[in-house]
């Protein structure tokens, strides 16, 4: 976990996107039925509820309803459906990010 707060602090400090200098997925929101995620980004969980995607010390859920993953390749994957919500947690259960 420090090595992730050094690198924000040093990302901030430079004024560097964060996708650029932290190991985070990078999402962009299109109304509310797309979102494409690049970045390497890990599927971790998949209905059509839910789509939950990670990266060492970020997880992103995306709740809605008929959840689908319409393209998906090393560096990202576009979803369509119904979205309801977006959450953003580290790993064991904290939000943030």
């Amino acid at each position: 976990m420090a090595k992730w707060k050094l690198r924000q602090r040093l990302s901030r400090a430079l004024e560097l996107p964060a996708d650029a200098a932290l190991p985070v997925p990078r999402l962009e929101i299109t109304g509310r039925d797309d979102i494409l995620i690049t970045g390497k980004a890990i599927l971790l969980e998949y209905s059509p509820e839910l789509v939950r995607v990670g990266r060492d010390a970020c997880e992103v859920s995306i709740h809605g309803a008929e959840l689908r993953i319409s393209a998906m390749d090393k560096m990202g994957m576009q979803i369509f459906g119904c979205i309801a919500s977006v959450e953003f947690t580290e790993p064991g259960g904290e939000s943030g990010c």
